[in-house]
């Protein structure tokens, strides 16, 4: 039963970064492939995303989320006790271990937004 709500809650994430991708202007669908999100950006620009999503926060106000490895153009680390998603480029140092922990307060809705922004604009 664990390992059901562990993909329940990690789908919600998913489907909850293609809201936010949508919302930016870009096409964002869902897969089950390579990649978690396909984004098409309004400049035509094709953008993969890995979505990890973190259904708690530990009693030191962090949230710790299992990287591993991924291929991916951006994460998208979803803090969903925050409701808040954090976007970062794939190839962002901290992402090359298999746990990433980041404090709570590096989650808000204007890191949010600068982030999402900075994905859906798609200059590299």
């Amino acid at each position: 039963m664990i390992a059901r709500r562990a993909t329940n809650i990690g789908r919600a994430g998913e489907f909850f970064v293609c809201h936010l991708l949508e919302r930016a202007n870009c096409e964002a669908t869902r897969s089950d492939g390579r990649f978690d999100v396909i984004a098409l950006r309004p400049d035509g620009t094709l953008a993969s995303v890995e979505v990890k999503t973190c259904a708690t926060i530990s009693h030191t106000g962090r949230v710790r989320f299992n990287v591993g490895a991924s291929k991916a153009d951006w994460w998208g680390l979803y803090a969903l006790p925050l409701g808040l998603v954090l976007f970062m480029r794939g190839d962002d140092a901290r992402l090359n271990c298999k746990h990433m922990t980041l404090r709570t307060a590096d989650f808000t809705p204007a890191a949010q937004s600068a982030s999402l922004r900075e994905l859906a604009v798609g200059h590299f």
